[in-house]
Parts: C-alpha cells; structure tokens; sequence
C-alpha cells in the first residue's frame, strides 16, 4: 500500500467515525442498536479490504488456470483432477489448455481452431503424429499472437489435431521459451 493510499485509508476512516458519531449524537435511544449496525458494517468493510487484498491468492485458488504472475514469473496451482490448465489469449480469443509435457507441440482442436480463426475445413492434415492413443493426423499452422500475462509471443507454431482432442493441449515446444519450469507438490512455476 503506498504512501497515498494509507493517507486515503485514514481519511476514510475518519470520516467513518465521524458520521458514526454524528448518528449516536442524533439518536442516542437507539444507540445499542446503531453500534450493532455499525460493528455489522465494519466486519463487512474489513472483511472486503481483505478479500481484496488476497485477490491474487483468492483467484489462482478459485480459477487454477488463470495463475499468479508476478514479473516474467507464472504461478498455476494444480486443479482438482491433478493436472495443470493454463489460460492464455490466443489470436485475442481465451483458451483454456491442458498442460502436457509428453506433447511435443502446442495443439488445438479443431473447435479452437475455428475460434482463433483458422478453418479446420481448409487445412492440411498431412502430418503424422504420435500419441498415446495411437497415430493421428494434424495440421501445422501458424498463430500469429499468444499472450500469458502480461507477455507476448508471436508467430508460434502449432498443431490442429484430426481427430477427437478434448481441450488444447500445451507442450514442450511453447514450454521451452521459459528459462524455468518447476513443479513442487500443486504449485507449477514458469519462469521468462
């Protein structure tokens, strides 16, 4: 909280206390139950200004996928099925992908695709690709913007999967810009 703030904090309170008392002066039959009121709103006002300040805290734990980030560092907190989801903007759409470091490759279905602008109709499914269900086909295409955070990537490969993929998987190759990967117990760390 900077210097400004807390000025604005104690103003604020101030100003509380003296329309509270200026209530107890006018009304002073009902004084018990005003300061019940006031006490009610006070937990309440103090309840929200903690609330926001954990709101960091509070979102990674609500919505594992979106993360902490603080500087070039990535905070995602593992979900209740014990993987790693990772919410990133892709071509200015949100996508929601599963983290895979058995993938080689960024890849989407081909509903994503279709919300990020390619037309799974229109491209090429001559590659082969290896998984753990078997041989598939896929796309390679080109996104032309991906954002985490705060951070940009441009023209960054990826795959259209042929067949039924579930969800976008996230793999080693977008993986590997970052300088530091580290998973300890449901916290992965992904460091610029």
């Amino acid at each position: 909280m900077t210097d400004h703030e807390q000025a604005r904090l104690i103003y604020l309170i101030i100003l509380l206390i003296f329309v509270m008392c200026s209530f107890g002066f006018y009304y002073r039959k009902n004084l018990e139950r005003i300061t019940r009121h006031f006490l009610s709103w006070a937990l309440i006002f103090i309840g929200l200004i903690t609330a926001y300040g954990f709101k960091d805290v509070l979102t990674a734990a609500l919505f594992p996928q979106i993360g902490h980030q603080s500087g070039e560092t990535f905070v995602y907190s593992k979900a209740g099925d014990g993987h790693f989801y990772l919410q990133l903007v892709v071509n200015g759409e949100k996508v929601k992908f599963l983290l895979d470091t058995g993938a080689t490759n960024l890849v989407l279905n081909k509903k994503t695709a279709e919300k990020v602008g390619f037309d799974p109709n229109e491209l090429s499914y001559n590659f082969k690709t290896y998984t753990a269900n078997g041989i598939s086909r896929s796309a390679k295409i080109l996104i032309q913007e991906i954002k985490i955070g705060s951070l940009y990537d441009y023209d960054v490969a990826a795959m259209v999967a042929e067949g039924a993929l579930f969800m976008p998987l996230l793999g080693m190759t977008f993986l590997s810009q970052f300088g530091e990967i580290s998973i300890n117990g449901d916290k992965l760390t992904l460091t610029k």
